[in-house]
């Protein structure tokens, strides 16, 4: 299903509003439960990917939680990890999505 996405931070920090509905993406979003051999247990993913040409556009949020379904936007909350490396021990950061159905942001635009 295809969403608007919106993340509510970076790198852990709330985004301001005047900018965050600038930030978004417009992608496929996929959950699935996977291992994680950092973490050696299982995890909840969600992806938001490119439908042509498949790419990811947002970083996975992993331990991905539906807090919130409103009919016209979801939000989804988890952590994502740093993509730069950082030495001895990798960053995480906790992150939340507004998604919103493409078809009702279409319809509203």
């Amino acid at each position: 299903m295809q969403f608007d996405v919106y993340p509510l931070r970076r790198e852990g920090r709330l985004i301001p509003h005047h900018a965050r509905w600038a930030g978004g993406v417009r992608g496929d979003l996929f959950v699935k439960e996977d291992h994680d051999a950092e973490l050696n247990r299982s995890v909840r993913i969600a992806t938001v990917v490119a439908s042509n040409p498949y790419h990811q556009l947002l970083p996975p949020l992993l331990d991905a939680t539906l807090v919130a379904a409103k009919p016209d936007w979801w939000t989804m909350t988890g952590w994502e990890r740093s993509a730069e490396p950082t030495g001895v021990q990798p960053r995480a950061y906790v992150q939340s999505w507004i998604l919103i159905p493409s078809d009702i942001a279409d319809f509203k635009a």
